[in-house]
């Protein structure tokens, strides 16, 4: 069974956050307003297709998202673990790297009110929670309810 296909799993949902990064360190959150949620910043990401890897989603997740197709060194470096008396979400963390003169757009007005770049010492508090779990990942932290899992390079 691949990755994307544990979507098909019941209770289980499969999904990816993509880490982008421009030449001077700055990560990319959107802040997303779904009806009846708090706006939260996230990064471009989302649910896996059946049969998807974290590589393709992550790339068409930021496109669709964010508009921006050229992503360099798409690397899955984690797989984070959260579960809840519902479901077991597993995320992908995948981390990739753009030019600094790129800029997102904006194809998802009723799910993204802007796009911006953040130092990632400065990045929001108000974080969506896979979010905020891919980002403590990254710096090595716990985050409550979740556990990260390095992806070895040729595993």
């Amino acid at each position: 069974m691949g990755v994307g296909e544990l979507s098909g799993v019941a209770g289980a949902i499969v999904g990816v956050g993509v880490v982008i990064t421009r030449p001077d360190g700055a990560i990319l959150l959107g802040l997303r307003h779904y009806p009846g949620t708090v706006p939260s910043w996230c990064l471009p990401g989302g649910k896996l297709d059946r049969g998807e890897s974290f590589e393709t989603a992550a790339r068409r997740e930021t496109v669709e998202e964010t508009g921006i197709g050229a992503l360099d060194d798409v690397t899955p470096v984690a797989v984070i673990v959260m579960e809840d008396a519902d479901r077991v979400c597993l995320i992908g963390c995948v981390e990739a790297r753009v030019g600094a003169a790129t800029e997102p757009g904006l194809p998802e007005p009723d799910k993204f009110r802007e796009w911006r770049w953040f130092q990632p010492d400065a990045v929001p508090e108000s974080l969506f929670g896979p979010t905020a779990a891919v980002l403590a990942c990254r710096r090595g932290q716990p985050w409550a309810g979740a556990h990260a899992y390095p992806i070895c390079a040729g595993s």
